[in-house]
């Protein structure tokens, strides 16, 4: 509840990200989200309630040759490489 009071759940989503630097930061953060929504349902109804923002920066999908497109409520990740033809 401490973590919800000092409006941290927000700052934990803002750090899904991916990153060089720490690769797994994505699952720590979806693991921490887990831990803060079991059997609590202020930080369910919290989460539920936030609001789309976009896209969040993909600049680094975009160097390794991958885009994210959103097609109604799914994220789809796409090659931006040209497929080999046979």
């Amino acid at each position: 509840d401490k973590v919800n009071e000092l409006d941290g759940i927000p700052l934990i989503l803002d750090n899904c990200n991916i990153s060089d630097s720490n690769p797994f930061l994505t699952q720590w953060v979806i693991y921490a989200i887990r831990n803060l929504t079991e059997d609590n349902s202020q930080n369910q109804d919290l989460i539920a309630k936030m609001e789309e923002q976009g896209l969040a920066d993909a600049s680094l999908l975009k160097k390794v040759g991958f885009e994210v497109e959103k097609k109604g409520e799914k994220l789809i990740l796409k090659s931006t490489r040209d497929t080999p033809k046979p």
